[in-house]
């Protein structure tokens, strides 16, 4: 067995402690980190009133682990972080503004990576299957774009 596999059979009795928190919290409630620490059962500081920095790490761990089981389970409500006080349940417009985001942020992405493979120089491709998927990535681009500006026209009909 591998140390992370070790590592994650430890935590699975947390993580599901956590998950069955996660799912009684209604929208807009916050769940404070302290709760979530008592909840587990970890030492959050020494005696000497220190952060103890190890059961930092595993808290840390754990709800990462937990609420990317919580988004999945969900298909994608993710629980927003609350800055030093613990996680808060999104209402519906930060679910949608988060989601948009996303889809934003990959949009730019596939944006770049399009320009990145577009801009490159048929010369200096030497892999003959390599050129072959430039070309059909740049052929459906192609379409993708006579679909959005149809798209478009129709949208800019149906407004007057």
């Amino acid at each position: 067995m591998t140390k992370v596999g070790i590592l994650l059979e430890r935590n699975v009795e947390a993580v599901e402690k956590l998950l069955a928190r996660f799912r009684a919290m209604d929208v807009g409630q916050v769940v404070a980190h302290t709760e979530l620490v008592d909840l587990i059962g970890l030492r959050w500081t020494l005696p000497t009133g220190e952060p103890h920095a190890r059961d930092r790490g595993r808290y840390y761990q754990i709800t990462r682990l937990a609420r990317k089981r919580y988004t999945e389970e969900t298909g994608g409500i993710e629980l927003l972080t609350v800055p030093g006080t613990g996680f808060r349940y999104p209402t519906g417009d930060e679910q949608i503004c988060g989601g948009l985001r996303t889809v934003r942020r990959g949009t730019r992405s596939i944006a770049r990576g399009t320009r990145s493979v577009a801009n490159t120089k048929t010369e200096r491709i030497e892999s003959n299957s390599l050129r072959k998927n430039r070309d059909h990535l740049l052929e459906n681009l192609r379409q993708i774009e006579e679909m959005t500006k149809l798209r478009q026209k129709l949208l800019t009909a149906e407004a007057r």
